[in-house]
């Protein structure tokens, strides 16, 4: 999982990540993600915010903005000029999930700084 603080973010700019998952093992494959993911979001919620209300929210697979790109283990996400400029500048929490058969998988828990 990663956490920690992302570099920031534009919010007059669209924001493009692509994260490549990988064994945690050695050779370090890439997780083949279409035979075990299920669902998954990724939100965007306020740093403070303890009811855990997603300010923005996309759903892997059904969203066109959060995807499984196809190539093995390598997912993206997208949030629009739009889903972002009407947010004041600050730090936000970005929230990664990726549902399995038996369990939740966080990809990324961390802050993203807006400017």
């Amino acid at each position: 999982m990663l956490t920690g603080n992302l570099p920031p973010a534009s919010r007059r700019a669209t924001y493009v990540e692509t994260v490549e998952l990988l064994e945690s093992e050695s050779p370090y494959d890439p997780i083949p993600l279409s035979a075990v993911v299920e669902g998954g979001t990724v939100e965007l919620m306020g740093l403070d915010d303890t009811s855990e209300t997603a300010l923005i929210s996309k759903t892997w697979g059904t969203d066109s903005y959060a995807e499984m790109t196809g190539a093995p283990g390598v997912v993206f996400w997208r949030f629009e000029v739009s889903d972002l400029e009407e947010l004041p500048a600050g730090d936000y929490r970005l929230l990664a999930t990726l549902e399995g058969q038996s369990e939740t998988m966080t990809l990324i828990d961390a802050i993203l700084p807006l400017t």
